[in-house]
């Protein structure tokens, strides 16, 4: 069965596409959707929203074209966060999300906390997942040339496999 994961963001959507045979998780290919702010609008201006939401959607169309016949999808839901702006972003990823249910999508939900719970610390830390993850697939992950994880690419990567993983063991 193949399945794409997906860590959810405004500013950096990691996606994974994995193969997975008797419960083996194998994954193949990964991204991550990276959308600067567009610079002739402002920041506080809600059009800058629009420009991104729609950059986002473009990508991930892309994806899912490249990726065609996947419909199951695993994805940690974003919940907000302590700011205005991240409970911006977190309900313009999930409206996101609803956009692809419309596309036929299988959507799998999965917490991060579920996903924390995992890799075995409910504290994780991006870098923990990182290192759960590089065990399980040392070549896997962005490097650098010098061998050294790419941490700004593999945080985003690294989620949507955990993401997968924890989908699986509901």
């Amino acid at each position: 069965m193949r399945v794409l994961g997906f860590d959810p963001s405004m500013s950096n959507w990691g996606w994974v596409l994995a193969d997975i045979v008797d419960g083996n998780i194998t994954p193949l290919m990964s991204g991550v959707i990276c959308v600067s702010a567009d610079p002739t609008i402002s920041k506080s201006n809600p059009v800058q929203n629009i420009y991104r939401a729609s950059a986002i959607l473009r990508e991930l169309i892309a994806v899912l074209d490249d990726v065609a016949g996947v419909y199951d999808i695993y994805v940690e839901v974003p919940h907000g966060g302590k700011s205005s702006q991240a409970a911006v972003s977190a309900t313009m990823c999930q409206t996101l999300l609803g956009s692809l249910l419309l596309c036929g999508v299988n959507l799998i939900p999965v917490t991060a906390m579920a996903n924390k719970k995992t890799v075995g610390n409910k504290t994780a830390s991006k870098d923990d997942v990182i290192d759960w993850i590089n065990q399980r697939h040392p070549d896997f992950l962005p490097k650098k040339k010098d061998g050294s994880i790419l941490k700004n690419k593999a945080e985003h990567i690294a989620d949507a496999l955990l993401t997968i993983y924890t989908g699986l063991n509901k």
